[in-house]
């Protein structure tokens, strides 16, 4: 708590500092206008989603270098597969490039845990060669589906319950993920058993070991 305390002070004097430079400035504090929070928020609510998967990595004692070229490679091939409504269903691309992104992260893990390579490695080469691909196949053009999936773009910056709101969905599906992470890390046994891993994996390891032995 302690922690989540100092860099809630920490955010609001960074918060204050801007809004005086801003008024030292221009005479006026445009930091804080609705306009400019509902950017922030919807960008909080895209790297808050990415933020949640990384969480486990770090609680864990690890690190991952290459979610954003894993997230860049995903949303290029989503893309183009779709092709502004010239391509393949949404019903099969979504499903499918979230199956991708999880392939890669099992592939990291098998050569993390069973061939024993650093995790800084591993995701180092993948951040380069995940990235290097994305470019490749969207020839460094940015890639999008236009205006023929509403709905994902809605799910991607729109806002609750219209555009006239203030509430932008991005940052309310990383409120409810993240509920759920903090209740699963917290309230389950494989959650503090993730904790326990990344304080002392030879001590947690253990302490397994002696649960599972009969008797």
């Amino acid at each position: 708590m302690r922690k989540a305390l100092s860099l809630i002070g920490l955010l609001a004097i960074l918060v204050a500092v801007v809004c005086l430079w801003e008024y030292t400035q221009k005479g006026r504090v445009d930091f804080i206008c609705a306009a400019n929070m509902r950017n922030v928020l919807t960008w909080v609510g895209l790297f808050g989603i990415l933020s949640l998967g990384q969480a486990f990595v770090i609680i864990t004692g690890g690190i991952d270098l290459s979610v954003g070229s894993i997230v860049g490679l995903v949303g290029i091939s989503a893309a183009l597969l779709l092709d502004k409504g010239n391509g393949y269903s949404p019903f099969l691309v979504i499903p499918g490039m979230l199956a991708l992104g999880a392939l890669i992260g099992t592939w990291h893990g098998v050569l993390i845990t069973k061939a024993r390579m650093q995790p800084f490695v591993v995701t180092l080469c993948g951040l380069f060669f995940y990235r290097g691909i994305a470019r490749y196949t969207a020839k460094d053009w940015t890639q999008g589906f236009g205006s023929a999936y509403p709905d994902l773009t809605w799910l991607g910056n729109g806002f609750i319950p219209n555009e006239n709101a203030f509430l932008p969905t991005p940052f309310l599906i990383f409120l409810i993920l993240a509920f759920i992470v903090g209740m699963y890390l917290h309230f389950t046994a494989q959650g503090r058993h993730l904790f326990a891993l990344g304080a002392n994996e030879e001590a947690a390891r253990f302490r397994a070991c002696r649960c599972s032995a009969p008797g």
